[in-house]
């Protein structure tokens, strides 16, 4: 007969194969099993979590005499009955954690049934993994905390950060439990793990756009980390550059010259508004005077001395201001034979 014991730890969709044996006993044993108080028909069948349960009893050895004891002698010897029951349950689910299988032996109403029972560990990966935050837009430069839950993984799972592939280092990490009651068993509770992991991150403009990853992994090498992701949003003050338009050379501008500046703009949300400023002073449109504003360009129209001098541009969002570097604009004499 089997001992009291435990198996596992096993994993999910795995299969489990237990053989009960009886020796002794006239007339032969029969070997029962009884999955919680229900007992198990023989052959094979389906249960209430749609698995797969087989069982089959085999007798090895019938008890018999084999003979007289000593020559003579009106004794004889009986060959002991071996029995086996093989019950096999597929796939494991995570419900089966702590669930008990009970083997009973027993062969007349005359003697009382031996048994014994095996409880079921399983090992299973967190069912959910995710990772809680800011609703709202980040702001370069401040300090925000989010929060990664993995529930219901047996083992204790380890969480950890990182920032497109980059591992964080600024984060806690917390356990607790919670029970919960199976909808399968009237009565019964199941204790399950709720692991979480609190991070404080500071957000630069470089990180908008890039993904934030809470991976939960553990020691069962059978169980495959759990990755949950959260795309950053994150907002900044624009920065400005301002840049000759191509085939423009500044050094060999002319009188009657046709030329154009860009301001190339890095803001989050969207610059909302360019300014664009000559000599420090704001740039109006002025169609007749050649000077044409487009937003994220300035065009001169047949360029005079006038033109001549120092150009920058400033970008403007909700988070504030960028002004550009400097571009120097000399306007030649255009001189005739």
């Amino acid at each position: 007969m089997i001992m009291n014991s435990s198996v596992g730890p096993l994993v999910e969709g795995a299969s489990l194969r237990l053989v009960c044996k009886c020796i002794g006993g006239s007339p032969d044993p029969k070997i029962v099993w009884f999955d919680e108080n229900d007992r198990l028909p023989e052959g094979v069948s389906r249960n209430l979590r749609m698995q797969t349960v087989s069982t089959q009893m085999v007798v090895v050895n019938s008890s018999q005499d084999v003979g007289p004891s000593l020559k003579g002698s009106n004794t004889s010897i009986k060959k002991e009955a071996v029995v086996h029951n093989t019950l096999v349950l597929e796939p494991i689910q995570r419900s089966d954690h702590n669930r008990t299988l009970t083997c009973v032996s027993g062969n007349t109403n005359l003697t009382n049934p031996l048994e014994t029972y095996v409880i079921i560990s399983v090992n299973v990966a967190p069912k959910a993994v995710k990772i809680e935050g800011p609703e709202e837009p980040l702001v370069a430069g401040r300090v925000f905390l989010f929060w990664c839950r993995a529930r219901e993984a047996r083992p204790v799972v380890s969480l950890t950060w990182y920032l497109h592939d980059k591992k964080l280092e600024n984060f806690t990490q917390i356990s607790a439990q919670q029970t919960k009651m199976d909808p399968l068993q009237e009565g019964a509770v199941e204790t399950a793990s709720v692991d979480a992991s609190v991070l404080s991150f500071m957000p630069q403009r470089k990180d908008h756009g890039v993904p934030l990853a809470c991976v939960a992994s553990q020691e069962d090498y059978r169980l495959k980390p759990v990755t949950a992701t959260k795309r950053l949003e994150v907002y900044y003050p624009p920065s400005a550059e301002l840049r000759p338009g191509r085939s423009v050379n500044l050094s060999a501008i002319e009188e009657g010259d046709d030329l154009y500046f860009e301001c190339v703009v890095d803001a989050s949300p969207p610059a909302y508004k360019i300014v664009w400023y000559h000599h420090g002073m704001p740039l109006a449109q002025n169609v007749t005077a050649g000077i044409i504003v487009s937003n994220h360009s300035l065009v001169l129209q047949r360029a005079g001395r006038q033109h001549s001098g120092l150009y920058t541009c400033m970008a403007s969002n909700i988070e504030g201001d960028g002004t550009s570097n400097p571009l120097t604009l000399t306007v030649q004499c255009k001189y005739f034979d």
